[in-house]
């Protein structure tokens, strides 16, 4: 009998940072500012992703989710995304995150990049988010909501304009 079970991705969720811009009160971090690895040590993990999805019976698609500490603190975050956009033929990616570090040019890069998701952490109300993340880190994230939704917006009304059509 053969096995019923296929998984669709293999998926490798990757703490890439214990660095964090906010102190949240249910945060298990010890050591907000180690400098932790760069691209020097993870060029070599991803390498070992690729080589382990190309080894799978049937090519099984990849995932990572990337994660920290928050991610988008890691100076060298932004050259692993890239990385990964320019593999996306290989594994889909994610991002999770607290959003704060998101800034309008970050934005646009993530919109060429496309992750498969950015999953920014919201924990209740207003008062409950602030609470616990600190005070204004809810109106922060709202921003950053609003912003992505702009951005997609845009871009999906580029996607949809007809290309310019000349006839002579």
């Amino acid at each position: 009998m053969k096995p019923s079970y296929r998984p669709q991705r293999l998926r490798m969720q990757w703490h890439i940072t214990d660095r964090c811009n906010l102190r949240c009160a249910h945060c298990y971090q010890e050591n907000f500012r180690d400098p932790g690895f760069g691209m020097a040590d993870w060029l070599p993990i991803l390498e070992q992703f690729r080589a382990f999805l190309g080894g799978t019976p049937q090519r099984i698609p990849g995932h990572i989710t990337v994660t920290g500490g928050e991610p988008f603190a890691h100076a060298e975050f932004p050259a692993l995304l890239e990385r990964f956009a320019a593999l996306r033929g290989e594994f889909t990616f994610a991002i999770l995150c607290n959003g704060t570090l998101i800034d309008p040019a970050m934005a646009r890069l993530l919109a060429a990049w496309a992750p498969r998701y950015v999953q920014v952490s919201i924990d209740g109300t207003p008062a409950t988010h602030d609470a616990l993340r600190g005070k204004g880190q809810h109106t922060r994230a709202e921003l950053l909501a609003s912003t992505a939704w702009q951005q997609c917006r845009d871009a999906l009304e580029r996607c949809m304009k007809p290309p310019a059509l000349s006839l002579s």
